[in-house]
């Protein structure tokens, strides 16, 4: 059969034009090369086992830190949000060979100078977590930050090693112990 859009040959439809349809079931592997557009939710399901959407991409061979394997970016119909994307996800080489990769989190700031988004979390390869804004979390469970450290209530249990002054306002210290 041959029409002017679509040719069919050896069981495979070609179509040259759009193909339009109330649904669409295929059981097997399915090749877009193109955009999907999907005008309503994306639902992956699978029975008895772990769905997985697979992300795949980036360079064929990594020569920088920072370089993008995937991403998945959260857009926004608000006009207000510039370029449309309000949030990122992104996978990230860590070494300028490939080796190690991370996850970076992006968040979206109309008034923030130097671009509408910005870096604000990295999970790295090492399990260390960088909080952008001074707060830095190892593998090891340790906190630390540059910059203040504030709390309701603080409770250590165990030593504390304080090199700065320790200053106690509207208060008293009260030290109680066996000894």
């Amino acid at each position: 059969i041959h029409e002017d859009n679509y040719i069919i040959t050896s069981g495979a439809l070609t179509v040259g034009g759009e193909l339009e349809a109330t649904s669409l079931d295929i059981n097997g592997s399915a090749d877009i090369s193109g955009n999907l557009d999907v005008g309503g939710i994306l639902h992956i399901t699978k029975a008895n086992a772990t769905a997985v959407l697979e992300i795949q991409g980036g360079l064929t061979t990594i020569t920088a830190v920072d370089q993008e394997h995937g991403r998945l970016d959260f857009g926004a119909n608000d006009g207000s949000v510039t370029g449309g994307i309000a949030s990122s996800i992104r996978c990230v080489s860590e070494y300028d060979n490939g080796a190690h990769a991370g996850i970076t989190f992006w968040t979206g700031q109309q008034s923030r100078s130097g671009g509408y988004l910005a870096k604000a979390m990295h999970i790295k390869n090492d399990l260390n977590v960088d909080i952008y804004g001074g707060l830095h979390i190892n593998n090891s469970n340790k906190i630390s930050t540059a910059g203040e450290l504030e709390g309701g209530s603080l409770d250590i249990n165990g030593a504390a090693d304080i090199a700065g002054a320790l200053v106690v306002s509207a208060g008293a210290l009260s030290i109680t112990g066996d000894g």
